[in-house]
């Protein structure tokens, strides 16, 4: 289909396209594979990340290569995320655990407690002061962070999609948890160890 869909672009457009395809297409393949933690489904997102690329080729024009680098690694994890999403949302449990009788254990649907409840509301809060924080850092700190923590991968990883040593991915990503601490010690109990 890919290639199909190339066929109908510009030759410029095409040549951009099929560049970056050589470049990143075996590392956005690497980085599937890290963030959904299987290689299921790898192909699949190269297909449909270079699809939104194409998509979307009017962003990949006049801009820098650090800028298509960034654009590549989120069009990357939102397709990983919607595979994700949508294997969990059609995951079901063994039809033995919804089976028996009503007095057996398996069958009866546990009701949260308050105490349940409230833990949710506070880790959804802090879960929420938290992505706003690493979105308010800048390029490419940000992204590696979430690479990182959020899908984590190893800052050799990271280096190789960016084209760097990973010992300068270490320092921004040391440098941006500094930062984020700093920010947000005085909602949570952050001490420096």
């Amino acid at each position: 289909m890919f290639l199909m869909v190339t066929e109908t672009l510009e030759d410029g457009e095409r040549a951009l396209i099929g560049r970056l395809y050589t470049e990143y297409a075996r590392r956005v393949k690497k980085m599937a594979i890290s963030i959904l933690h299987s290689d299921r489904y790898a192909e699949d997102v190269v297909s449909e990340t270079f699809l939104k690329i194409i998509r979307y080729r009017e962003k990949f024009i006049d801009v820098s290569e650090e800028e298509r680098i960034r654009l590549i690694i989120i069009f990357t994890r939102s397709v990983c995320f919607n595979i994700h999403k949508h294997n969990k949302k059609f995951r079901i449990e063994s039809l033995e655990s919804f089976g028996g009788d009503e007095d057996d254990e398996g069958s009866r649907l546990d009701i949260p407690s308050d105490d349940d409840i409230l833990k949710v509301l506070v880790d959804t809060e802090a879960g929420n002061l938290l992505k706003n924080a690493v979105n308010s850092l800048g390029d490419p700190a940000r992204d590696m962070i979430i690479l990182k923590f959020y899908y984590g991968m190893k800052n050799t990883q990271i280096a190789e999609f960016y084209k760097t040593n990973p010992s300068t991915v270490a320092t921004v990503i040391g440098r941006s948890v500094k930062r984020l601490k700093t920010k947000l010690g005085r909602y949570f109990d952050v001490t420096n160890k």
